[in-house]
């Protein structure tokens, strides 16, 4: 598939939700490392009419733990992580807690950690 048909093809799927008063996403088609295409479809805001662009931040919250599951649990699949390590071998700035925290704990949320908005 060229480029240009992979962005035929995108543009198409995503057709019907680029419209004013539609919300949409942005699409992000990657190969090797690299973005081959990348565009927003919709509205961010419909009652202001702003387009939504590949520079749209998005407030998705509690989603992003999904994602980050899957992509920790694939760095597993890989031998790249193990789901038992402490979580100092990678953030060694963190400091010590009574007990070790795994990124087990992390992925379970039973590490503990205070939520960081009820801090500020």
């Amino acid at each position: 598939m060229t480029e240009n048909s992979i962005k035929n093809k995108v543009d198409q799927l995503f057709e019907r939700w680029n419209k004013k008063k539609s919300p949409g996403c942005v699409i992000g088609v990657i190969k090797d490392g690299k973005f081959l295409y990348k565009k927003g479809y919709g509205m961010a805001n419909l009652d202001y009419d702003i387009p939504i662009t590949p520079q749209t931040v998005f407030r998705i919250a509690s989603v992003s733990k999904q994602f980050t599951a899957f992509s920790i649990m694939l760095l597993i699949k890989e031998g790249k992580i193990r789901l038992d390590d402490d979580i100092r071998k990678y953030f060694p700035e963190m400091p010590e807690y009574e007990r070790v925290i795994t990124i087990r704990h992390l992925i379970h949320h039973t590490s503990g950690i205070r939520d960081c908005y009820e801090l500020f």
